[in-house]
């Protein structure tokens, strides 16, 4: 029940605004970043309830081609570990949705530059979190932590859009914001204001090799952190 609980408040309250909680933006995403027949995706943080569950049977396999950032037990609960995947992976797009706000700084410097060496030359990452400079953000952020009273999640941080840009960029991306990403959908305070998703993209030099600005991996996350819930 517990489990249930965590999903349903997830999806339906937290992350209604993630992009990868709509269909229509899910099948536009898939038609700009990856609609060659080998194209691959990195999902930071993704889970079976979020982004791959949306995608349109006109796809074929795509599903096989996404790899999801997450060692699942049961149903409801995940734990990222990005640190993980192989240095020589590479990936056309690499998606993090819903999910820098369960990171520290620390945490999320280190996940853009390790996605920026397995992002192939040419490749994107695309980011979609809410803004922590707006104030229906910090009072959201509140009332998440009321609700740990009551059933199990992560702490929840506010970022701003400002500062994960600029840590995308200190990572080796040219960063962009995607407005026509944004998915606009009631959030927690339904009389007040949509809790919105700004959408950054980042894109990795044609012709860039070598590392930029590696660092080492956080000591408390991401290993392991739980999750729950659609990303």
């Amino acid at each position: 029940m517990k489990n249930k609980l965590s999903d349903w408040a997830s999806w339906q309250i937290w992350n209604a605004n993630s992009p990868s909680s709509d269909p229509e933006t899910v099948k536009r995403i898939v038609r700009e970043f990856l609609k060659n027949k080998d194209a691959t995706a990195l999902d930071i943080g993704g889970t079976k309830l979020g982004f791959v569950r949306e995608l349109p049977g006109e796809f074929g396999d795509l599903e096989q081609r996404i790899k999801l950032v997450n060692v699942s037990g049961k149903k409801g609960i995940y734990r990222r570990r990005v640190r993980d995947v192989p240095e020589d992976d590479r990936y056309d797009l690499v998606m993090c949705f819903g999910t820098l706000m369960y990171m520290s700084k620390k945490e999320i410097r280190y996940t853009f530059e390790k996605a920026r060496r397995l992002t192939k030359p040419g490749g994107s990452i695309l980011v979609a979190d809410p803004d922590g400079a707006q104030p229906v953000v910090w009072l959201e952020t509140a009332m998440k932590w009321v609700a740990k009273l009551f059933w199990w999640t992560l702490p929840w941080r506010a970022h701003s859009k400002q500062k994960i840009a600029a840590i995308l960029e200190d990572a080796g991306y040219t960063v962009k914001e995607r407005p026509d990403y944004e998915v606009e959908r009631k959030g927690l305070l339904l009389s007040v204001s949509p809790m919105r998703y700004y959408v950054l993209c980042g894109v990795k030099s044609v012709s860039e090799t070598g590392n930029v600005g590696v660092s080492s991996p956080p000591t408390a996350a991401p290993a392991p952190a739980r999750v729950t819930g659609r990303r």
